[in-house]
């Protein structure tokens, strides 16, 4: 019994002895493995001397400091002295690729510019060129829409879409260019109408297109060659006949010349109409260049739908 004992009491020490061993070469290996890795990467740091060290590094998004102190300090040079100063070959990359992007930014806002400039002498240009002929064709004896032409380009700060314009680059009105009076005239004979002085002389400068572009409203003027188009296509077996549509401000709503409602200077009253048949047309202005005049003085607004 007490040999039996000493056997069982020993035994567990002679496990603990052989766990503690495999536990120390564990450790042993451990160590030598780390140490070889140190020993590689300090190896490696010292044949690369482009290479940042754990020193070196901390800048924004991974970039070097001494790289990044370059970048800083190229900022306000041009490209070549960025290039001629920069060491590191990150802050070289960087600012080779700020050159590409730069290049692609200059020669689209160069282009856009030349082609805004080219726009504005064409339309200067058709002016001055069609003047005489447009003055020649006239049905007023007066120049009902000067303000409107010094205008056209402007940007009135009072106009609460001037910033909207600016930023997205869009004029006060977008119009098509002038009708030909051959083609007024063949207009007047299909729909067997004179159109009155005020909107004939503007059809003569200015084409369909927009009135008071917005981010919101729409004005959509449509000039003698298209009133038939528009009465026969859009608003067949809709629109009455004795109106001519001029101005579109929604799928089935529209400004209108009551044919019926002519004065002594042979004007049409303008109407505004839309496809509810229990609402009867609206009276909105005595005249077109009437009409335009109080939309420009309330910047484009449907100002009648408030009276």
């Amino acid at each position: 019994m007490a040999k039996a004992k000493s056997e069982s009491s020993s035994s567990p020490k002679k496990a603990k002895s052989s766990s503690s061993k495999s536990t120390r070469t564990k450790r042993v290996a451990s160590d030598k493995a780390t140490k070889s890795s140190s020993k590689s990467q300090r190896t490696k740091r010292s044949q690369s001397t482009d290479a940042p060290t754990d020193e070196d590094k901390g800048g924004e998004d991974g970039v070097p400091v001494a790289d990044a102190k370059e970048i800083k300090e190229a900022n306000e040079l041009d490209f070549a002295e960025q290039l001629a100063i920069a060491k590191g070959t990150t802050a070289k990359a960087i600012i080779t690729a700020r050159i590409a992007v730069h290049a692609i930014a200059s020669e689209r806002t160069t282009e856009t510019r030349a082609a805004q400039k080219e726009a504005n002498a064409d339309d200067e240009d058709r002016q001055k060129i069609d003047r005489k002929a447009i003055n020649a064709a006239k049905r007023s004896s007066k120049d009902l829409f000067k303000n409107f032409r010094s205008n056209y380009l402007k940007h009135d700060p009072s106009d609460p879409f001037s910033d909207w314009r600016q930023l997205n680059e869009r004029s006060r009105h977008e119009l098509g260019e002038g009708c030909s009076v051959d083609d007024m005239q063949t207009a007047e004979r299909r729909l067997k109408r004179t159109f009155p002085p005020s909107y004939w002389d503007f059809c003569l400068e200015w084409g369909s297109g927009l009135l008071f572009t917005s981010n919101w409203r729409e004005t959509y003027f449509i000039d003698a060659t298209n009133v038939l188009k528009e009465t026969k296509s859009r608003l067949l077996h809709l629109f009455d006949p004795r109106y001519l549509p001029i101005a579109r401000l929604g799928p089935n709503d529209y400004l209108a010349l009551d044919t019926r409602a002519e004065n002594d200077d042979g004007e049409f009253s303008i109407v505004w109409w839309n496809d509810q048949p229990e609402e009867a047309a609206v009276k909105v202005a005595d005249s077109f260049a009437d009409w335009l005049e109080q939309a420009e003085s309330s910047f484009g607004d449907h100002y009648w739908l408030a009276e």
